[in-house]
């Protein structure tokens, strides 16, 4: 705005500025936040639906087992489907555990265990031994 003096002469202008820096910062963080709950719920839905899918492979594959005898190949098979499903329902409970918002779970592990079953399991089907 400009600014006269008492003969109507040009003194200068008055500009008035107003800081909206915290107002946009609050605003991205609610929308990162709101994005983030979508996610989660997406994440949930998804997590429920394959364990769903879950369950049933682990029912049959332990019918399976039940009716097959341990001293025959399939039967090693079985075994491998039965840990690469639990190794699948681990990470839904981990999705699940995103999901509703919790604080994931921490637990020690043997490294060995988690690299020989990942080596199984990448090689499956091939005729290399771990």
């Amino acid at each position: 705005m400009a600014v006269f003096d008492s003969q109507g002469n040009f003194r200068h202008y008055r500009i008035a500025l107003l800081d909206i820096t915290e107002r946009k910062l609050l605003e991205e963080q609610l929308n990162r936040t709101q994005k983030l709950e979508s996610l989660g719920v997406l994440a949930g839905g998804i997590a429920h639906d394959f364990n769903n899918i879950l369950t049933v492979i682990l029912g049959s594959v332990s019918l399976a087992r039940m009716v097959t005898d341990p001293e025959i190949s399939f039967f090693k098979r079985l075994e491998e489907v039965e840990r690469a499903a639990l190794r699948a329902k681990v990470l839904t409970d981990k999705l699940l555990t995103f999901a509703s918002g919790g604080v994931p779970i921490k637990k020690n592990t043997s490294i060995a265990e988690v690299l020989k079953d990942a080596v199984e399991f990448a090689l499956t089907g091939s005729n290399v031994k771990c």
